[in-house]
């Protein structure tokens, strides 16, 4: 593999105050590599110029590296957490005692200076930002100790204060030249158990109001709130990211006008975007929405059952189609098009589900060709079943799973293929009348 990074050469960040108290060293927090639990991680320490500090891309083949969660490797108080120009995004963790934990290039930042976290929480993603990147999404990591006592660990050059870094009682980069091409994150604790992973919830298209649950269970509403959206006819109600902030919100989309309405917060509220189409003027068009260039940011399209073409655009705003293809999906009757990261390359693809036979079909790319995942089950059985797709473990993966709206049950499968749910809990929504089920990630932790 080429070298991904050379040296961040951070004047100013290095030296820090000139002040030559020694700090007494605390003991070195239990880190652990900081991404999700279970993910196979390859790190390189690289020449002198770059070791200790660790460069780590996902194993085994790199896919799913941009737009992995970015997870605290211990608890602590956050240090720094700004663009920097040649590093990019940054973020710096004081875990106390001296101990301070630096991640750079990273595609997003969820946490501010002063914020206080706990191991396993997501504090950004991976990505490939400021030109020391080369392009290359990793994440540039670095342990230090703050040997000068000035309150803060340099770092990101020859003579900062990093030092051989320790994930799970194991030392890497102590020398240099050195690979390990598959480590395993140990990386959770009881944050990390609902990390990256989409939930469920509902709108009440009576009355407007959206009720969101943190759990993949039963239970009260973690966020409920009122709207005007029932005096929309037909609203369709989207779910997604739209700033990049790692927690999913809500918007819609008015058929009769053919405009889009997001917003950031879930509360009520004015739309953070708002924009015109002609997109009333296709009948029945399928609306869409997913991240489909990498960027943290979902953004909208939609499907046209006319002549079975897809039609996707990156930005909040109308305009031309950013990725535009032909299928031949138009001859399946009843045809379920849907939405996800199904190889967990960072951007959302499609796919489709066929209720004739209980089949999903579900490809990588943006285009037409055969599916990279097809497998049969039973849901033909299931009358009106709402088919789901999210992350519902974690892994940086999208999967399936569905809705029963005969008795409001949810089941939700890990993997890509048939087989018994993963997650199944019953709720009471069958009693609403028109119940909209909805998923995603909505706490972002």
């Amino acid at each position: 593999m080429k070298r991904i990074l050379t040296t961040v050469a951070i004047t100013g960040l290095l030296a820090g105050a000139m002040t030559t108290t020694a700090t007494a060293a605390g003991p070195r927090p239990d880190f652990q590599l900081p991404f999700v639990c279970g993910q196979k991680w390859r790190l390189d320490s690289y020449d002198s110029t770059h070791a200790p500090a660790l460069d780590m891309v996902r194993a085994p083949d790199q896919v799913g590296t941009e737009g992995a969660p970015f997870l605290a490797a211990a608890a602590g108080t956050v240090r720094q957490s700004f663009y920097h120009h040649n590093a990019g995004n940054m973020i710096q963790i004081d875990h106390g005692g001296g101990w301070f934990t630096t991640g750079i290039h990273l595609q997003s930042r969820a946490v501010s200076v002063g914020q206080k976290v706990k191991q396993g929480q997501q504090i950004g993603k991976v990505g490939k930002t400021g030109p020391t990147s080369n392009g290359h999404p990793h994440l540039h990591f670095e342990q230090a100790f703050d040997a000068n006592g000035d309150g803060r660990a340099s770092w990101g050059a020859v003579g900062s204060e990093r030092v051989a870094q320790v994930f799970d009682g194991k030392t890497y980069g102590a020398r240099t030249g050195e690979t390990w091409e598959s480590v395993t994150s140990n990386n959770c604790g009881d944050e990390q158990e609902t990390h990256g992973v989409d939930s469920a919830g509902y709108y009440d298209p009576r009355d407007g109001t959206f009720h969101l649950r943190n759990s993949q269970s039963d239970g009260p509403s973690s966020y409920g709130w009122g709207t005007d959206l029932e005096t929309v006819p037909g609203a369709v109600v989207l779910i997604g990211d739209w700033n990049g902030d790692g927690k999913d919100s809500t918007g819609y989309y008015d058929r009769r006008d053919g405009t889009f309405h997001l917003r950031n917060a879930l509360s009520e509220g004015a739309s953070n975007a708002a924009w015109d189409t002609a997109l009333e003027t296709i009948p029945n068009a399928v609306i869409l929405t997913g991240d489909w260039n990498g960027d943290g940011k979902d953004s909208t399209g939609y499907y046209d059952p006319r002549d079975g073409t897809f039609h996707l655009r990156n930005d909040h705003s109308d305009g031309a189609s950013n990725a535009a293809w032909d299928t031949a999906l138009e001859t399946i009757p009843g045809a379920v098009v849907l939405t996800g990261d199904w190889n967990g390359d960072g951007k959302d693809s499609t796919g489709y589900y066929d209720p004739r036979d209980g089949t999903f079909h579900l490809t990588n790319d943006h285009g037409n060709g055969a599916s990279d995942y097809a497998w049969g089950t039973n849901l033909e059985s299931v009358p009106n079943a709402v088919v789901l797709t999210g992350d519902w473990n974690g892994d940086g993966k999208d999967s399936t799973g569905y809705y029963n709206p005969a008795d409001g049950s949810f089941h939700l499968r890990n993997a890509l293929n048939d087989g018994p749910s993963d997650r199944a809990w019953d709720t009471g929504y069958e009693s609403v009348p028109g119940v909209v089920a909805l998923t995603g990630d909505w706490d972002g932790a």
